[in-house]
């Protein structure tokens, strides 16, 4: 079957109701003056392609990339290649058998902040009114010169007399598979006149915010997304956070409500409820459960905290899962810990989860006391109801109501310093 080519677009077919979407990669995009494609560029450290992907993951959207052969190295997802390398123009892709006669979704890879609620809603009238052709509106606009855009025609059911940007479709695959070719060139376009062809019943879908649907073609349109993303993020973190905080830096893929917000506080790729976050914390792919006290100078990475803890300055915690009721007041370090409910953590306390070839886990059950300056080396075992003395080094288990305490006697000689001696 011939070649069909398509702009930076992807593609989701219905079978069912179950979603697949092939997301079809474009090339570098010479506007951009960039040697990396479009969609792997960043807007707040995440690639165009991260957003798409989020917003497809929110809607259970399964999907699958298919990029030129030269563009393997940016790609994270699942991918599959093109069989031939094409001009930047085009994101083209060799027909296939997974096509064929299936529903198809297109949207224009360019536009990063695609509107979930918008794309399941227009997904769901699609198929209530058994359209052949669905097409997502997106703004109106007066440029005829750019191939994103098709001309309002009344044919089409739109009698407005504009041109449109129809950044998104939805079409039969029995139809699609008619034409071999989507679009001939930038300025003669085949979907008026594939429309025209077929005389098939099309469903318009019109959004309300064409903000959402900006294209990114030019390092213009690329610093225009950054803006509109930080002002969107932070009208909507306000509606549902108490800012006491002027400067902060939640990203698009965090879940932040119903919490108190102070200055410098960085949240990414999270989720954080209902609980204070104090200054310069740090969240990373974390989720924090409902009223807990965090920071300040605090960081969490990599795990998962229930309710109502106390973790104060300059802890850190890494890969671990913490219970709810614990104390970790200040200055300690628990890497590899699944920890359980109202422990009391002393200031230094260290898990020592390293052992030179291997991270290893540490267990610490319930209603524990761990001193100050405590070392836990693990793997370890620490059972429930514990007492473990300040500068405890623990390298056993340890089960149920223990008192455990390690002490080094001093060794005094008499007058054998000289402070002279350590003086410059």
């Amino acid at each position: 079957m011939k070649t069909r080519y398509f702009p930076s677009l992807f593609f989701i077919y219905l079978k069912g109701d179950i979603l697949k979407a092939i997301i079809i990669g474009a090339g570098k995009g010479s506007r951009m003056k960039s040697d990396i494609p479009k969609w792997a560029l960043d807007i707040d450290s995440s690639s165009i392609i991260d957003y798409i992907a989020y917003t497809l993951n929110q809607l259970e959207i399964n999907f699958e990339v298919c990029i030129r052969k030269d563009m393997q190295k940016f790609m994270n997802y699942p991918y599959f290649l093109q069989d031939e390398i094409y001009s930047e123009s085009y994101g083209p892709i060799a027909s296939k058998d997974i096509f064929i006669n299936e529903d198809y979704l297109i949207v224009n890879a360019d536009m990063p902040f695609i509107n979930k609620k918008d794309l399941k809603e227009f997904i769901e009238n699609f198929k209530q009114v058994n359209a052949d052709i669905g097409i997502m509106v997106t703004k109106k606009v007066s440029d005829k010169s750019n191939y994103q855009k098709v001309y309002n025609k009344k044919n089409l059911k739109f009698n407005c007399g504009y041109l449109y940007n129809l950044g998104i479709y939805l079409i039969r695959g029995e139809l699609l598979n008619e034409q071999k070719e989507f679009y001939k060139d930038e300025f003669d376009l085949t979907l008026p006149s594939f429309l025209e062809k077929v005389k098939k019943e099309t469903y318009l879908y019109e959004v309300e915010s064409s903000k959402d649907y900006l294209n990114i073609n030019t390092k213009e349109n690329l610093e225009e997304a950054r803006l509109y993303l930080k002002e969107k993020l932070r009208n909507e973190i306000s509606k549902v956070n108490n800012l006491i905080a002027k400067n902060f830096d939640i990203d698009f893929f965090s879940t932040v409500r119903g919490s108190d917000i102070y200055e410098n506080v960085k949240i990414r790729k999270s989720t954080v409820i209902n609980s204070i976050i104090k200054e310069n914390t740090h969240i990373i792919n974390s989720i924090i459960k409902t009223g807990n006290y965090l920071g300040p100078f605090l960081k969490i990475e990599d795990s998962n905290v229930l309710n109502n803890n106390e973790i104060g300055s300059f802890v850190e915690i890494k890969r671990s899962d913490i219970g709810s009721n614990n104390q970790i007041k200040h200055h300690a370090y628990l890497g590899d810990v699944i920890m359980k409910d109202r422990n009391n953590i002393g200031a230094m306390m260290v898990v020592s989860n390293f052992n030179g070839a291997y991270k290893n886990k540490t267990y610490v059950g319930s209603d524990n006391f761990i001193g100050s300056f405590t070392n836990l080396v693990s793997p370890l075992e620490i059972g429930s109801n514990n007492y473990i003395a300040s500068m405890t080094k623990i390298t056993e288990t340890v089960f149920n109501n223990q008192f455990i305490k390690e002490r080094h006697q001093n060794i005094i000689l008499e007058n054998t310093f000289n402070q002279k001696d350590y003086l410059i």
